[in-house]
């Protein structure tokens, strides 16, 4: 077998190889000889029928085959021979296969780029902390106390926090347009949950008033037509109500599913969850600061096979999250769409390069308190945390992936240790709200 390998622009490699026509015609003779033992043909026992009718029923399929067979076996050994680290399969072209010749083709293909890792030494890194204070604590419950709060109607003017119940059209150049009508609707002042200048201009409204507001719609927003254009909205107020929050009481604790141990208990799984959040929240902020320092002292070519089957990844997700057609074709991506997704599926190929990187230079190994030490901290969130633990360990799939976020906790631990770690103090609404 001869094997020339070219190197063309970038991580792109080319290998022409050729496969002796002795080596190619032996392959043939041998597969026609393995066929003829349960081959059929009329007029002959199996085992027993003649070269000449083997081909001319089977020869150009088990050609065919060989030619597969061999293209694969040659490919593989040139790959290994040459030493190359391939990012993707290679595309086969060039393919010369006549019967009693040489069989020669070339195989273009992209190789993984060599990285220098430079690790963050010396670089500053502000490590992130926070903590949960009776005051945070306080703004969850009155949240909570909102949620469940009964609207009780008032005689005076309309201020911020209370309810607005009104009809409204929307007109532009004096005419209603499509979408901007809507009878006894129900609106918090000051929750944001309409355009700029809505909310504001029912500060002051009585029951009974009908009045005009005077808006624009934001440059960016989703109704295409509406964007940017100047509109007026006729309202007619029917009530004004006010909030009456409920009382923190072992009723209330029920409602969220606390039947023993009354506000202390519902305090307590609060905070529970809030602190589980917040360790999210801190660590996903620290790691991103992290790599995006890695990033940026490790510039590295991307393999294109590798960003085009990121993007594919990428638009899948975004589909199944957000469109519940599950006959929608994912593969179908239009140029506007790569576009898009090209500098994070670019970031994800570069960051998963560079990770891989520091485990192999650092000789990392899943450390399996790491993984238990994960584990226990989702198991918290469940009434029954051992259930849960089992949950994870008795399916080798769900604990690869476990394994696979201990392995880049490990990663970052690595990182910190040559950087110049700086601690900087965070409130807990600094770190929930980024």
């Amino acid at each position: 077998m001869q094997v020339t390998l070219a190197k063309a622009d970038g991580l792109n490699r080319k290998l022409k190889i050729a496969v002796p026509s002795l080596e190619v015609e032996t392959a043939y003779k041998k597969r026609l000889s393995e066929v003829s033992k349960t081959a059929k043909v009329d007029g002959f026992r199996p085992g027993k029928v003649p070269v000449k009718f083997l081909e001319e029923r089977y020869g150009v399929s088990v050609r065919h085959e060989v030619i597969e067979k061999l293209i694969r076996d040659s490919l593989s050994k040139a790959v290994a021979q040459e030493k190359l680290k391939l990012a993707g399969p290679p595309a086969i072209e060039e393919l010369k296969a006549d019967p009693g010749q040489d069989l020669q083709y070339e195989a273009d293909c992209e190789v993984y780029p060599e990285i220098n890792l430079k690790e963050l030494t010396g670089v500053e890194i502000e490590k992130v902390s926070a903590e949960i204070t009776d005051t945070d604590m306080e703004e969850v419950l009155t949240k909570l106390r909102e949620q469940r709060a009964d609207w009780i109607e008032v005689k005076s003017a309309a201020k911020e926090s209370q309810q607005v119940t009104m009809d409204f059209e929307g007109f532009m150049d004096d005419k209603p347009f499509e979408g901007g009508k809507a009878e006894n609707v129900p609106l918090i002042l000051g929750s944001n949950t309409m355009i700029p200048g809505f909310e504001t201009g029912l500060v002051g409204v009585k029951a009974g008033d009908e009045l005009e507001i005077k808006v624009t719609f934001p440059e960016k927003y989703h109704v295409e037509k509406l964007a940017g254009k100047p509109a007026i909205f006729k309202i007619k107020v029917h009530k004004v109500c006010e909030a009456k929050l409920p009382e923190l009481s072992e009723e209330f604790a029920e409602k969220f599913g606390v039947k023993n141990g009354g506000v202390e208990k519902l305090k307590a799984d609060i905070k529970k969850h809030m602190q589980f959040e917040l360790n999210n929240a801190v660590k996903i902020r620290n790691k991103e600061q992290i790599f995006d320092k890695l990033l940026e002292q490790n510039l590295i070519e991307l393999p294109k096979v590798l960003v085009e089957h990121e993007i594919k990844a990428l638009h899948e997700m975004a589909h199944q999250q957000h469109h519940h057609d599950h006959d929608h074709d994912c593969s179908k991506i239009s140029e506007e769409e790569k576009a898009q997704l090209q500098k994070p599926a670019e970031r994800r190929v570069r960051l998963a390069l560079l990770v891989n990187e520091v485990i192999k230079v650092k000789s990392l190994k899943v450390n399996a308190e790491k993984v238990s030490e994960l584990i226990n901290e989702m198991a918290g969130n469940y009434e029954n945390a051992e259930e849960f633990s089992k949950w994870y360990y008795n399916d080798r799939q769900r604990l690869a992936q476990i394994e696979a976020m201990a392995l880049e906790d490990q990663v970052i631990d690595e990182l910190l240790k040559s950087a110049k770690v700086i601690a900087k103090r965070l409130s807990y609404k600094e770190v929930i709200r980024r």
